[in-house]
């Protein structure tokens, strides 16, 4: 007989986020990924498979999140340099949020991983371009509107790069 989960993964993901970021992929146990995500060792196994998979899962949930969050603010924007704005002081806020700071998740990964990790540093690296994307995007709409010289100087580095 097929157990029924008694847990909504996505949440679990969530949760796992906040622990790797906290204290990076080496850092964290699976009895303390048990324990955090609130799941038994087998339900952990069963669902996300081994702690390197989970963390894939990870990386991919927060892309995902990440860049709808990116892409909403872009999508909303009349004012590109708002929108910029808006995406720093996200960044910060999420960098934080809690009592104890956690950085970047995508650059507390670079940093922990590399150069050992290729296919981790890879996900992170797409992450990263995804956000990039959105950032020109947004200054080639304020070159649209002329809002600043900043703009056209951003663009043409980015184009000439």
């Amino acid at each position: 007989m097929v157990r029924t989960k008694k847990f909504d993964e996505d949440a679990v993901l969530d949760k796992a986020v906040e622990l790797f970021r906290r204290q990076g992929y080496q850092g964290t146990s699976p009895r303390e990924l048990t324990e955090t995500l609130g799941i038994s060792r087998s339900s952990l196994y069963d669902t996300y498979g081994d702690k390197r998979s989970l963390f894939i899962k990870v990386l991919k949930r927060y892309k995902r999140n990440y860049a709808s969050n990116l892409k909403a603010i872009k999508e909303r924007s009349v004012n590109a340099l708002q929108s910029i704005r808006i995406i720093f002081q996200m960044t910060v806020d999420e960098c934080f949020v809690d009592a104890e700071p956690k950085g970047c998740f995508l650059v507390n990964a670079i940093i922990e991983l590399a150069p050992r990790e290729t296919e981790l540093i890879n996900l992170v690296a797409d992450c990263m371009k995804d956000h990039e994307v959105v950032f020109y995007q947004l200054l080639k709409q304020g070159l649209k509107t002329g809002r600043s010289a900043v703009y056209h100087t951003c663009v043409q580095s980015r184009v000439t790069s």
